[in-house]
């Protein structure tokens, strides 16, 4: 008997589990499977996935589930499912798979191919941000990413604000710097008062209001080398 059921396996960032369900949803087929998407609750995303975004597909299911180590589990994963024979793949680009012999996917860092996941509405916005219709934005992720603080000078985001003939909203995991543009430019930029760290539900929503929030402005600059900014330029349409 064919079985018709898919467990989806997230994992990393908020940036790669969106990017990551994305491009399984995005598949023709997929609405003729039932999908179980299989959630682990860690430091690097401390939250149900159910109470960051909604999923909007009728046939899926999710199941949230508190590990203390995400490597661990997965390695744990691929063991599994050598053993079992079951069919196992980490997919790289879902444009050109198929999913009609696969029954566990497990990836992370992969582009969304056309669905949007509706976001959760943070409970709360600052006004500015909802009141303003035309500005522009920049996400500037600094802290721990050494690919994207090499990759990425301060003078290019910098010389973007200056230049923007609208206000800009300012994403980025620096809270010095976040100081530092904010004082230089107190009337052009606007932030979300939040708290940088992604070790709770409501600083990963507020993290989710971000993405929003860079997607739909006018012009956006993001930081090579941070899935957040390739999602954002992902919804927005300008990921080539």
């Amino acid at each position: 008997m064919k079985n018709n059921t898919i467990y989806l396996i997230p994992t990393g960032g908020l940036g790669n589990r969106i990017r990551f369900l994305g491009s399984i949803f995005a598949q023709s087929g997929i609405k003729d499977k039932n999908i179980v998407v299989i959630n682990f609750v860690t430091n690097m995303f401390p939250a149900k996935l159910d109470e960051v975004f909604d999923i909007e597909l009728e046939n899926c299911s999710i199941i949230n589930i508190r590990v203390p180590s995400e490597k661990l589990v997965i390695l744990l994963l691929r063991l599994f499912c050598c053993l079992s024979l079951l069919t196992f793949r980490k997919v790289a680009k879902y444009a050109t798979r198929k999913y009609s012999k696969r029954n566990i996917v497990l990836a992370g860092h992969n582009r969304m191919t056309g669905y949007k996941i509706k976001f959760i509405n943070p409970k709360r916005r600052s006004g500015a941000c909802i009141k303003m219709e035309h500005y522009n934005s920049v996400h500037i992720r600094r802290s721990d990413n050494k690919r994207a603080i090499e990759n990425n000078s301060l003078e290019t985001f910098y010389e973007f604000i200056k230049q923007s003939n609208l206000p800009v909203f300012l994403a980025t995991d620096d809270q010095n710097l976040k100081l530092k543009i904010s004082q230089l430019y107190p009337i052009k930029v606007f932030t979300l008062d939040t708290n940088l760290s992604r070790a709770s539900k409501q600083n990963l929503i507020d993290a989710v209001d971000e993405i929003h929030l860079l997607s739909q402005s006018v012009l956006f600059l993001g930081s090579t080398g941070s899935s957040f900014s390739t999602l954002v330029y992902e919804i927005r349409g300008d990921y080539e």
